[in-house]
């Protein structure tokens, strides 16, 4: 694939990344909005309660009752509509996130390919040895296996939860996980 092919790919994926990112968002802002507008519907209908109380408290003299079937009867679609509205709205954050991690995942799987294509070609010139593919090919695969925590540890990271040091000891940790796992299953095979 020569330059100018990898450039138009590259356009193509950024132009569809963008467009399905502004479609998200707007489709996030509608949703926004119609939450918003049963929550000043709410809002006002819970004033009007509020103020036929103290009307009631105000002129309780008059041995009524506090009267708001009339309000609640009003009220009840709204919160039919703001919780829908709110839990459609979760839908869409959640399936973002999984379109968003399977790309993520798709994308580390490209990079396992070209890292075992580079790899290859190294080992085939000779300026890699065959313990230094396996051990760089057996870290580039665990990259893939365990593409989950991965994930997590530098999500942990982007939100200030650990350090630098803290995030460069849990990948270590990750990526040598595997190799220790197949000492110990080789020692119980023995």
């Amino acid at each position: 694939m020569n330059l100018i092919e990898k450039m138009a790919l590259t356009a193509r994926d950024v132009g569809s990344t963008v467009c399905s990112t502004v479609k998200e968002q707007s489709e996030f802002a509608n949703l926004r909005l119609k939450q918003l507008a049963a929550e000043r519907d709410l809002n006002e209908i819970y004033q009007k309660i509020g103020k036929r109380y103290v009307d009631f408290v105000r002129n309780s003299e008059l041995e009524e009752t506090f009267d708001v079937e009339d309000l609640l009867e009003e009220i009840e679609p709204i919160i039919e509509k703001y919780d829908s509205f709110k839990r459609e709205l979760n839908e869409q954050h959640a399936h973002v996130r999984d379109v968003y991690d399977e790309k993520d995942r798709m994308k580390a799987k490209k990079e396992y390919e070209k890292a075992r294509e580079h790899l290859a070609k190294a080992l085939e010139m000779g300026i890699l040895s065959k313990e230094e593919y396996d051990e760089k090919m057996d870290k580039a695969k665990r990259k893939v296996d365990y593409y989950d925590e991965i994930r997590k540890i530098k999500m942990q990271k982007t939100l200030g939860v650990i350090t630098k040091s803290e995030y460069d000891e849990k990948i270590k940790r990750v990526l040598t996980r595997k190799k220790q796992e197949d000492i110990i299953e080789d020692l119980d095979k023995e």
